[in-house]
């Protein structure tokens, strides 16, 4: 594909200008991205997570009765 191609295609598909400086940054990146992805991968990696719960007590009206329900939102 040459650089007009390129250029063209990126316009098309996400209505952005791309300069030929940055296409020939991107390119000569290739090589060095397909190492990582080819790289062996570690047994174990160490993962950390946070819970996005909210906890959200009301008031209801159900049947005639005011009951209190607890919502969770995640």
């Amino acid at each position: 594909m040459s650089y007009r191609d390129i250029q063209k295609h990126v316009a098309e598909l996400y209505g952005l200008e791309i300069s030929d400086g940055a296409i020939t940054h991107i390119t000569e990146l290739l090589p060095e991205l397909k190492a990582w992805q080819q790289r062996p991968l570690e047994a174990l990696y160490p993962c950390s997570g946070c819970s996005g719960q909210l906890k959200l007590a009301t008031t209801v009206s159900l049947l005639g009765q005011i009951i209190k329900k607890l919502f969770h939102t995640i």
